[in-house]
Formats: structure tokens, sequence, C-alpha cells
């Protein structure tokens, strides 16, 4: 059996317009991912899902594998099952996991990629990449914080600053990376279940697992990489890039 790696991206973006197609060097941002994404080792296909045919064309030119899906998605994990669903049949009869990566981290190490596919089990279906956060992030509503329970699987996650400052355990209090893991069955459960209230309120696609008493095994990574959310995301990537 075969692990798959698909990355959602769109335009239209509420806090960076077209960030995936701005330029970072001499490469649009989700040309970095892509390339990126290519280096596991662990992976075997690779596809590109989107709703814009500005990105269909540029990634058609650069080799890529690309599904359009459609725009009424309100998360990535919806738009990821649509195209899994729209994959060639013989391809989709061998896959066994399927990598979500999301198309705004430029920086992500292939290793990390590694990691959530090998974190992946019966007894957590859904991997997810995470690092230490530190108190600047601990602020931004940008970033997600994710709080974890003794066996390193998610309780909550949330865009506000979760526990009180001076009593906050490092351990328990992490900042959920942009790289997750599932099994075909588990991502097809997760598209046949209603928004959650928490996943609504918090604008994170896991709280939909989480409110469905579906464990979410968190994995803590030595890479750490910026998701590009706003221009000062941006112009700290391209410095760090050149």
């Amino acid at each position: 059996m075969s692990i798959a790696a698909y990355i959602p991206v769109r335009l239209q973006s509420s806090r960076l317009p077209k960030k995936a197609i701005l330029k970072i060097g001499d490469k649009t941002m989700i040309e970095h991912v892509y390339e990126n994404t290519l280096k596991s080792k662990l992976v075997k296909y690779f596809f590109i899902a989107t709703c814009d045919l500005e990105i269909f064309h540029l990634m058609k030119k650069k080799g890529a594998n690309v599904i359009m899906t459609s725009r009424k998605h309100k998360r990535a994990t919806d738009r990821v099952y649509e195209a899994y669903s729209k994959t060639n049949k013989k391809i989709k009869k061998k896959i066994s996991k399927i990598v979500m990566v999301q198309g705004d981290d430029p920086m992500l190490k292939p290793q990390m990629i590694n990691e959530v596919i090998l974190s992946n089990n019966n007894q957590h279906q859904v991997t997810n990449i995470c690092n230490t956060l530190n108190e600047k992030d601990s602020k931004d509503p940008n970033r997600v914080k994710v709080v974890i329970n003794k066996k390193f699987e998610a309780v909550y996650f949330s865009r506000e600053q979760i526990s009180f400052k001076k009593k906050r355990n490092k351990k328990l209090y992490l900042k959920q990376g942009n790289i997750f893991c599932f099994t075909p069955k588990i991502l097809k459960k997760y598209c046949s279940i209603s928004e959650s209230n928490l996943e609504i309120v918090e604008s994170v696609d896991m709280n939909r697992y989480l409110e469905n008493d579906i464990k979410i095994k968190m994995v803590h990574s030595k890479y750490d990489t910026i998701n590009v959310d706003t221009l000062m995301d941006l112009k700290k990537v391209r410095s760090l890039l050149k």
C-alpha cells in the first residue's frame, strides 16, 4: 500500500490575498511547498488540490498532478477529501494513508512529513505535527495553539492564548503545525460529520474530530517553520530563504 500527499491551496485568503502565488525568491510560495513535499521518500503520490485556474495552470506547467475542487469548501480537510475522491481509481485503491500539507508553509521539512506518517497507526488514525510555542506566538491569533494530554493526544485547539501565563506548562501547551496524516476511512468520516461548534468558533478543522471523540496524536517535531498568514510572515520567510 502507498502514501499520497495532497496540498490544498486557493487564492482567496482574507489575511494575505493571493499569498499562494506571491514570490519568495524566484519561486512562488506554492512552488516551495510542493518541491519540499516532493522530498519525502515515504510518499509515492503527490497532488495539488485547488479551486483556482491560475494555480491549476501554474502548477501543471511545473509538472504537478493538479485536481480541481469546489469553491464551496471552508476547510482544507474537506478540499483534500474531494481531491482524494477524484483521484484516479487505480491509484486510489493503492492509497493507505493520506498526508495533508497546507499550502502556506514554504519552509516545511520533508522529515516533518515522515514524522506524521510514522506516528499514524490503528490507535491513532489522525496525526498532526506540532512545535514548541514561544511567548510571542502564544498571543498571535494566526498561530493555532493545542493543549495535549499525557499520551500526547490533542485535547483542544484554539487561536486564543489558552492557559494562565504564570502556570503555563510548556510540555502541555504547543503550536499546531500544518502537516497531517489520515487513513482514507477517517478522512471520509471527517467529511460525513457536520461542522462542529468549536470548529466554527476557532476556525480550526481538527476541532471537528475532537468534538466527535476521534483521537488526534500530536507529533512534536524539532523542525519549526513559519506559516505565512500575514505580510510580516512573508517578509520574514523571504529574508530566511534568500
